[in-house]
């Protein structure tokens, strides 16, 4: 039975690191996108400031050896659609993914998130913390603070009749235009209330509080 759960999860973790990266069309930023369920902000104490610093600080110094994509992926971290042109990309460890279940660890991230430069390289900007989807807020904000970031996971996703989320029929995925259970069912696709656990990004390099811990900043 241990056996078959953990084989569970790491189907789970396999299809979430999967979906984060697949490419979308515009990526949501209002919190009442139907497809994006967020967490809420709570109220900014001393201490969870303080908290929210010493990440931050964190993230800068373990970050600072995967500037080099190459070493990422010495690593570990698989870059994922890196021949598609996108405005970021995931390098994701399905092993630190899989560590998530049980522990947190800031210095070994989920994914970490990379931009292409002109010269065709790559600059990193960030990181991504997976979480189980049965934890609570409470939860959520041991790991990484509320009062400054918004955890997220999708919601109403309607997946096609093929089970491939990117799929080229807009209506389908976690950016297509269903949003019902009514209308999945009617177009022949898998309904998903919720799908894959939450997931935040902190953007430790960046100077302004609302672009180290917004939601995927342009």
């Amino acid at each position: 039975m241990a056996l078959r759960r953990i084989a569970l999860s790491c189907a789970l973790l396999s299809l979430l690191l999967g979906a984060a990266a697949v490419p979308a069309g515009t990526p949501a930023k209002d919190p009442a996108d139907l497809h994006i369920k967020f967490t809420s902000l709570r109220p900014r104490t001393p201490q969870c400031l303080k908290r929210g610093q010493e990440l931050i600080e964190t993230l800068r110094n373990s970050l600072e050896k995967y500037q080099d994509s190459k070493a990422a992926q010495a690593a570990g971290y698989s870059g994922y659609y890196t021949g598609t042109a996108l405005p970021m990309y995931h390098f994701a460890s399905k092993w630190r993914a899989f560590k998530e279940l049980v522990r947190f660890d800031p210095t070994q991230p989920t994914a970490l998130l990379y931009r292409k430069t002109p010269g065709g390289g790559y600059e990193l900007i960030g990181a991504m913390f997976y979480a189980p989807a049965r934890y609570s807020e409470d939860q959520l904000d041991q790991r990484v603070p509320l009062c400054l970031a918004r955890w997220h996971r999708q919601v109403n996703v309607c997946l096609p009749p093929g089970g491939a989320e990117d799929s080229s029929d807009r209506r389908f995925g976690s950016d297509g235009t269903i949003d019902t259970e009514a209308e999945c069912k009617a177009a022949g696709g898998k309904w998903n209330p919720e799908i894959h656990g939450w997931m935040v990004e902190v953007y430790p390099f960046e100077s302004e509080p609302k672009r180290i811990w917004g939601y995927r900043p342009g």
